[in-house]
């Protein structure tokens, strides 16, 4: 009952059944209870977090910890398996990336064949790529020279960890049919292809970013975020000095965006608006232009 309540979405309702479970276990006041309470911890985890109340996830992570607790049974069980899955989520969700590498990685050496391993691998990759996104952050600030090379070679590290990750994801869900992908792997499927060139650029491998955001643009050659590929194109050129190929390809990206209709703006998740977009489209235009003009040769 509490499960078919969660799937309709009447998570309050799941909620306080899933607890009645695990309190009567407490209580001792139903035998045969204990396997349906241990069982409940994961799901009531799931409905508080999705309740929309932000108040009780608090509660709905010691749920999961408690999923977690050697008392209930090894880490063999499959609830011991979902609250390692749930946890990489929810710590991934709440920017605490170290900690959800660190139970991501727990599932995938424990359940290698877990049906969710491309899903966890993702999820995995995505901390990563955020991890290093972090430290770059940190770099910026003030820090000894110590520091800053520590820094450095632990974001490397990072990138280079996701990179492998996106791309067994990548050819994980891209030999799987399309008609048996759910919408959640399309979404892990294409965000892989655009994320692989961006860890290669964040890593300054700019012959690679420009192979990985090719492979996007041309597997998804109508998505909106093929612009973000094209502009990072350029970009890749501009940092390898070759501002010739930097100003044709930034010509195929105010081509591609003049063919975007009007209304895929009105997408809420797009990193940037459409005035934006036309603004740094001029002005690179004529930054690409004067620089490839003054690389010319002369006489």
């Amino acid at each position: 009952l509490a499960q078919a309540h969660q799937a309709l979405g009447q998570y309050d309702m799941s909620a306080a059944i899933y607890r009645e479970l695990i309190a009567d276990r407490t209580r001792g006041a139903r035998d045969g209870v204990g396997v349906w309470a241990d069982r409940s911890h994961v799901p009531l985890a799931q409905s508080l977090l999705l309740d929309g109340d932000t108040v009780n996830d608090v509660e709905a992570e010691d749920m999961l910890f408690a999923a977690l607790d050697g008392r209930r049974g090894g880490p063999d069980r499959p609830e011991y398996r979902d609250a390692l899955f749930e946890l990489g989520r929810v710590f991934d969700r709440s920017g605490r990336h170290d900690l959800a590498v660190e139970r991501l990685t727990e599932l995938l050496e424990r359940a290698p064949e877990d049906p969710r391993v491309l899903s966890t691998k993702y999820r995995l990759a995505d901390s990563y790529r955020k991890l290093a996104g972090r430290i770059e952050r940190e770099i910026g600030e003030t820090l000894r020279q110590s520091q800053v090379r520590t820094l450095q070679s632990e974001r490397r590290e990072h990138l280079a960890k996701a990179i492998r990750l996106f791309e067994e994801v990548r050819d994980g869900l891209g030999d799987k049919p399309a008609a048996v992908r759910t919408a959640l792997e399309d979404v892990h499927l294409r965000n892989a292809h655009f994320y692989l060139g961006d860890c290669a650029f964040d890593l300054g491998e700019h012959e690679r970013a420009i192979a990985y955001y090719s492979a996007s643009r041309n597997r998804y050659p109508r998505d909106p975020a093929v612009l973000v590929a094209l502009i990072q194109i350029v970009n890749s050129y501009v940092e390898m000095g070759d501002l010739l190929s930097a100003r044709t390809a930034n010509q195929r990206a105010r081509d591609f965006y003049a063919s975007l209709p009007d209304d895929v703006w009105n997408d809420p998740n797009l990193p940037m608006g459409r005035r934006d977009w036309e603004r740094w489209l001029e002005s690179s235009a004529r930054l690409y232009d004067d620089l490839a003009q003054a690389q010319a040769p002369t006489g």
